[in-house]
This record gives C-alpha cells, structure tokens and sequence, in this order.
C-alpha cells in the first residue's frame, strides 16, 4: 500500500470513529432471548442519519460445532469487509460462562482491541468487545441463540470505537537514527524480563529477580527507592520496534489535545562516565490548541510541536506563513541522538551542534553535554508499520502502542526508576512523572523557535 493510500485509508477509518465512554453494562444476558435479538448481516446498507459511527462483531455456526468470529468496521457510511482475526474459533463445548478472547482486531494495521464470547446454559452464545485500553463493552443486541442456522453470518448491535489509536497513527512520527546507534526504543516488558527489581518493605530492601514478576506488578512495589537493575547493559532488542503512544484531551486555560509519542531505550550512554544510566524516556509531542479528539481525525496542522532533549526541550511553533493553506499530512522527522536520545526536528548535517542551533533557529544550548549530541540522520529509519515515507528506502516498520488510559492504575503509576546508573541518582522516572513533557509542551525554559509546514 502507498503511503497516499494508506493514509486516505486511515483517515477514512479514522473520521468514522468517535470519543465514547465505555458504557458500565450489566453482564446478565437477558432472561428470555429471541432469534432475532441479532440482525441478520447487510454489508451494503446506509447509515442512518445521526447514527454513532461503530464497528460491530460478525460471527457463525460452523458444521463441527464451533463458531467463528470476526468483526466489521463502518466506513463511509457502509460496513466493511469482515476483518477476522487469527485467533477466532470458540470451541465448540466451552466452560459455561467463562469469557474466551480472541487475538487482535486490527483496522489498517492499527490495533483496537479484541472479541469476548462465552457460552450460556440455554446453550446460546453471548458476545462482547474488549477495546484496547479500555473495559469489556456488551453491546444492546449480543446474542447467539443456539438454534442458529449453521453457515449463517449474524452480527451484533453497533459499538462505539475510541478514536485515539487512529489519532496516533495519523500522526506517527518518522525516527531517523544514526548508523552507528546500539540502543532502539523497545517495549518496556523487555527491560521487566532481563531486570532485577529493587523496592523497599517494611523498611527493609527486597529484591526480585526477572522472571519472578511482570509488568503489571510494578505498582504494588511503589516507592521513590525502587528501580529496576538491567543484568546486561549491552543486551540488544531482537527487533521488537514499538513506539508508545498517548491521546490526551486537556480542559481550561491549556485547552486542547496532545498527541505524544514516547519511545523507551534500555541504555543511555552519554559519553560521560557519571552520567551514564539504563533505561530512558524520550519523546515529541503535538498540541493542538482549542481543538477536540473528534477534530484532530481532519485537522492537519498542530498549533506546536515539542521535542524531549535531556529533561529540558525544544517547542516549535507553526509558522503562519506557510502552514495558513497547509492541506498535507503532518508526520514529525525525529532525528535521535546517537545512544544519548535526545529528539531533534532535523539533521544536524555533521557540523558543530551549537552552531547548528544558533544558526538555524536562533536557539542557544543551556546544558554542556548537550553539546555532544551527533544526529545526522545517516542510520535506520523508522516508520510506521505500512507506512510508505516519500525519498526513504528501506524504512523499518514499527508498531503503535497505546499508553494505559488511567495512569493511577496501571504502571504508569509506579513511581520507581527504570534502571540504575553507574553513579549518581539512578535512571528515570516513567512518562507520568515527566512534567516538563507530560502537559501542553511549553515551558519556562524551554527553547522555542518555528517549523515549517512541509508536505512529505
């Protein structure tokens, strides 16, 4: 697929979609289900005027007793080809009442979530859709009645589908590395799996060794002094690209949406000993100021850019002359810092950074070591996963995960460091104690200049 395409395809997909709270449903089906409580499948029919833009579950009897399950996404007011996912077939005598997942549903690549069916004592089939980040969600019409005619499709009722995974892909950042880089963002249970976790009880240390815990254990060993200890700082990524990604509406003065992009690195070597240490958060970010969720599946231009460099960074601003027509998608160019991460909108072209800043934005560095970052651009590049990018060949694919929604209860909220350091306070804190980065991107102290919109 060209990147033209794929990007008219997921803005087709993406503007269908809208901001919906999960419904709290409950979870007994009802008493008495007749054989109509399912619509029978119409691919082809048009959308109501005023109807919720949705997906919906498609599933039927097979010959040998199980039934398969897939989904259909709505597109232009007209629903979709079945989308079936690799894991599909609910056996044909289950545990009753026990819910059973199928693998991803994926749309145009993006990820939104998975089917749930369990089987009932009337012998009938009961659905439901688990979206990514999100609580199970039943729809009004959900069930198989176990007189269903074998080989028929039927589906449910409609399901609303949260916008922010197809926000996030539209605007998916393109990574240029240098060629001589050893460390690559990866997904953080990398570091769960091949890490020591330190955490304090009772006042005493404790430890656990990797393999002993997951990601998900994090919270429950909370602590300023806990960290995770990575058993081999020269241990590579067997070629896991993931990109984190959080679609946040903000209220108040700062009204608006970010769209941020974190990628995790199991080592930061900065070329000076002390301030060398495992684990690190980078990232960019885009504001879009006085907009909603449901405008930014059009809207093209952010009102600002932000680039994480070293816990300080870099705002960017539209330039009004150039972005005023601007009709184009927008994929940030990130160009990362060789084993140092700090995010750059462009390449330095080799020569000295300082001067590269000053020169062509005005900007002055405020820390030293800054000074040491090379970013030319000259390694691998990173795109999304089927994304075309324009003059780049040989682009590595990258998936798209989204952070947990509610910090507070997942491990966003833990409030160690990931990895140690060889002297000095330790590595990081996660994504939610970044405050210079985790609100609207401007800040006291912050370099600020104007970018240029650019069609790529």
């Amino acid at each position: 697929m060209t990147r033209t395409a794929r990007t008219a395809a997921i803005v087709a997909v993406a503007a269908l979609a809208a901001i919906a709270a999960i419904i709290t449903a409950d979870l007994t089906p009802p008493a008495s289900a007749q054989s109509d409580d399912l619509m029978l499948d119409s691919p082809g029919e048009e959308q109501p005027s005023g109807e919720q833009p949705s997906g919906r579950i498609v599933a039927r009897r097979l010959n040998d007793g199980r039934t398969e399950l897939g989904w259909q996404q709505r597109t232009n007011g007209v629903w979709g080809e079945r989308i079936l996912p690799r894991r599909r077939y609910f056996p044909a005598a289950p545990t009753i009442d026990r819910w059973l997942p199928s693998s991803a549903v994926s749309v145009e690549g993006i990820e939104i979530g998975h089917i749930e069916a369990k089987l009932r004592r009337d012998g009938g089939i009961e659905l439901a859709f688990t979206p990514t980040n999100g609580e199970r969600f039943l729809p009004s019409s959900n069930y198989i009645p176990a007189n269903v005619r074998v080989g028929e499709w039927v589906n449910s009722s409609a399901i609303p589908i949260d916008p922010a995974p197809f926000i996030a892909a539209r605007f998916a950042p393109v990574l240029h590395f240098e060629q001589d880089e050893d460390y690559f963002p990866v997904p953080v249970e990398l570091m769960i799996r091949h890490s020591t976790l330190h955490y304090t009880q009772n006042g005493q240390p404790r430890t656990r060794l990797s393999g002993t815990y997951r990601l998900s254990d994090l919270i429950s060993h909370n602590g300023r002094d806990s960290y995770l200890d990575l058993a081999d700082n020269t241990y590579k990524s067997p070629g896991e690209r993931v990109v984190y990604a959080r679609v946040a509406e903000t209220y108040g003065a700062n009204a608006g949406v970010l769209v941020q992009y974190w990628f995790f690195y199991l080592y930061n070597a900065t070329g000076l000993g002390a301030a060398n240490h495992e684990g690190d958060w980078e990232g960019v970010q885009l504001w879009f100021a006085g907009l909603s969720p449901d405008d930014l599946l059009t809207a093209n231009v952010p009102t600002q850019l932000g680039y994480a460099a070293h816990e300080s960074g870099w705002v960017f601003i539209q330039n009004a002359e150039s972005c005023a027509e601007f009709n184009g998608s927008l994929w940030p160019s990130v160009y990362v810092a060789r084993n140092r991460h700090a995010s750059y909108i462009e390449a330095s072209g080799g020569g000295p950074i300082a001067q590269w800043v000053q020169s062509r934005y005005g900007l002055s560095l405020d820390k030293s070591f800054d000074k040491q970052d090379q970013f030319q651009g000259n390694g691998e590049v990173w795109a999304l996963q089927g994304l075309d990018v324009a003059d780049v060949e040989g682009e590595l694919g990258y998936e798209i995960r989204m952070l947990p929604t509610d910090p507070n209860q997942s491990w966003l909220a833990w409030t160690g460091r990931w990895g140690d350091a060889e002297s000095g306070s330790g590595g990081p804190r996660g994504p939610a104690f970044k405050p210079h980065f985790w609100l609207p991107p401007v800040r006291n102290g912050w370099s600020q200049a104007e970018f240029e919109c650019r069609a790529r």
